[in-house]
């Protein structure tokens, strides 16, 4: 899988999870790149999953103090794990529509 399509995948994962259009922005030249502030998108993919903090950090193995962290912006989180983490909800169906489903 080359760069780009990963790129655009993981855009079209995320849009269709919680439509973080967002989470990328137009460069102008018909490029998209990832934005460096994930914290507002790291909260709505938790959303999404109807978990409280504590549940999602736990569910990842992610120390509770560093998931508050990354969603009150006192740390940045890596754009790698946040697509991880995405691609986890999205493969495991643990969104809040498909669980009800």
């Amino acid at each position: 899988m080359n760069i780009t399509y990963a790129n655009t995948y993981v855009w079209y994962m995320c849009e269709t999870l919680f439509a973080c259009d967002s989470l990328y922005n137009n460069t102008g030249d018909g490029e998209m790149r990832m934005r460096a502030d994930l914290k507002e998108d790291l909260i709505a993919l938790r959303t999404t999953t109807g978990m409280n903090r504590r549940e999602f950090a736990e569910y990842f193995g992610i120390p509770y103090r560093t998931m508050q962290d990354w969603e009150l912006g006192n740390r940045k989180m890596p754009e790698y794990l946040f697509r991880l983490m995405a691609y986890k909800v999205e493969m495991e169906k643990l969104t809040k529509k498909t669980k009800k489903s």
